[in-house]
């Protein structure tokens, strides 16, 4: 579910940009057509410019305009790449951290977004657990070098339960495209 919101998310900042190149392209026109207008000696159609603006519009600003218009839709559509999306990291681990190594549930992102099983024709069955398989073996791997332990590496959800110190931790937040949630692993206690 993430994943498609995340995804609904950068559609709409591409339907965003692409409006305001329409823009950026509806003013470079009109200043290009009122230069060239004013050249001539006639009086623009359809683009009437406020007194305020400026009157000495060239074929050097109309190309200022559509360099900083594409240098800005350049700047936007490479932070929307650029991009990487940050785990959420639940207060509780970092309050345990602080008095030693703490037990965690992490939870990871796999393409295409996790479904259950039963919601699954057969045949995706297998290839939705090689890529949990394989996120969990890409994030382990991430964190060698650190102080962890592997508690327990489930085979039907995206989920590793790992017992990790604040290293651990810094290296599970830099890992954003692996990772989505870190929370705290509570034990309850049965209750009769």
């Amino acid at each position: 579910m993430r994943g498609q919101c995340r995804l609904h998310l950068h559609e709409s900042r591409l339907v965003e940009l692409l409006k305001l190149s329409r823009f950026f392209a509806v003013v470079t026109m009109a200043a290009r057509s009122s230069s060239q207008c004013r050249k001539r000696g006639c009086q623009p159609l359809g683009f009437d410019r406020p007194r305020y603006y400026s009157t000495t519009t060239d074929s050097w600003s109309s190309s200022r305009a559509v360099l900083l218009s594409s240098l800005f839709m350049l700047a936007q559509c490479a932070g929307a790449a650029g991009a990487r999306p940050l785990p959420v990291v639940d207060p509780a681990v970092r309050a345990a951290l602080q008095t030693g190594p703490a037990r965690v549930l992490i939870e990871l992102r796999i393409t295409p977004d996790f479904r259950p099983e039963g919601d699954l024709p057969g045949s995706t069955v297998e290839a939705q657990r090689r890529a949990i398989a394989e996120a969990q073996a890409d994030i382990l791997s991430r964190l060698s070098g650190t102080e962890f332990a592997l508690a327990r590496q489930y085979d039907t959800v995206p989920v590793l339960a790992l017992e990790i110190d604040s290293d651990a931790l810094a290296r599970l937040e830099a890992a954003g495209d692996l990772v989505a949630r870190v929370i705290l692993e509570r034990r309850l206690s049965p209750q009769l």
